[in-house]
Formats: C-alpha cells, structure tokens, sequence
C-alpha cells in the first residue's frame, strides 16, 4: 500500500495511517511506551488480516471458529494494551 503513487502520495499515506491507527490509540494507552505498543497492536492486527486473507479459504484460519481464534490470539494483544 505504502509503495504506491509518488513520494508526496506515499508519504501522505504514511501520516494518515500513523495518525489514526497507531497515535490515536496510543494516547488511550495507559503506562511506559505507549506509542511502541500502539504499532505492536496495529502491526499484530495488521498481521491477523493477512494471514487469515492470504490462508483463505481452506486454511486452518477459515475452518478454526472465530472464539478458539479470539482465544489463542487476543492474550498477546492484551499484553500490549495492558503494558504489562
């Protein structure tokens, strides 16, 4: 996506998507380094789309149910919201 279009494009786009999906949710963030896990968040979730798009539609992703996904996933991205 990044690669896209000329310089000014590319980094008009990389301002945009700094803004809303990694400061807007590191000023809700509470703790030490809130912006770095604000892009750990946003690079997980990022990660979580892709695997699962690119696996489609006969990986294990797409015949494991959404909750056993939720379960094995969202301990890690606890983490990072939580600081701990």
């Amino acid at each position: 996506m990044f690669s896209l279009g000329n310089d000014d494009e590319r980094t008009l786009l990389r301002e945009h998507f700094r803004e809303q999906v990694t400061d807007r949710p590191a000023a809700l963030l509470t703790g030490a380094d809130r912006q770095v896990r604000a892009e750990l968040i946003a690079g997980q979730l990022l990660d979580l789309g892709a695997t699962l798009s690119l696996h489609r539609p006969d990986g294990v992703g797409g015949r494991t149910p959404p909750d056993r996904l939720a379960d094995l996933y969202v301990p890690g991205l606890q983490r990072l919201i939580d600081g701990d």
